[in-house]
């Protein structure tokens, strides 16, 4: 789960074929780890944080 509270709203209301606009990877990210889970999450459809 993101940790940043708006990246969790703004992955949350993420639709297919939207596009989400990140100007720095720590504004997206605590860690570089974080950053490829959400990344995988995204890709393969399966957010947790959506839930």
């Amino acid at each position: 789960m993101p940790q940043v509270a708006g990246v969790r709203e703004a992955l949350a209301s993420c639709r297919v074929g939207d596009t989400l606009v990140v100007t720095t990877v720590d504004r997206l990210a605590r860690s570089i780890r974080d950053a490829r889970d959400i990344v995988r999450a995204v890709e393969t459809g399966t957010p947790t944080w959506a839930q």
